[in-house]
């Protein structure tokens, strides 16, 4: 097993070269928005990563994971589906007319890196229910085997 630190710097390393790649897509498309489509896709990369790296009680690990992805997949699709065609989030809009020129950059870290720590940090309890090797059930009792 990789031990924990390792697990949960890799994933914020990950969630955060996921939103500066999609930074790098906003600032081609001059759209902002595009943030809200990977907020649900950086939990899943989270969980799958953990999954991967981590030794703990297999089936937890693999519930969490697919239920994770379940839950990410129709939350990107859902916002995908409501942003297509409407242009970028007016509040997105707002900053760009306030910061000008240097907007791109307020963009990358007050938008799509500080996201990306709140996800990571949203996401502590699900890397710490997969990495965790004890075998207890639903209820926290112990399984007898």
């Amino acid at each position: 097993m990789e031990g924990f630190p390792n697990i949960y710097l890799t994933n914020l390393a990950a969630v955060s070269l996921m939103m500066t790649m999609g930074w790098l897509i906003s600032v081609i498309k001059r759209n902002v928005t595009v943030v809200d489509t990977l907020w649900g896709i950086g939990f899943v990369l989270i969980a799958w990563i953990t999954y991967g790296m981590s030794d703990g009680f297999f089936a937890r690990k693999l519930l969490i994971a697919l239920l994770v992805t379940m839950w990410g997949i129709r939350l990107s699709g859902y916002l995908t589906w409501r942003n297509h065609g409407t242009g970028e989030d007016p509040r997105y809009g707002a900053w760009r007319k306030s910061h000008g020129k240097r907007f791109w950059w307020v963009s990358l870290f007050n938008v799509f890196l500080i996201q990306a720590v709140f996800m990571w940090v949203i996401a502590l309890a699900l890397q710490f229910g997969m990495i965790s090797p004890c075998q207890t059930g639903l209820r926290g009792s112990t399984v007898s085997v």
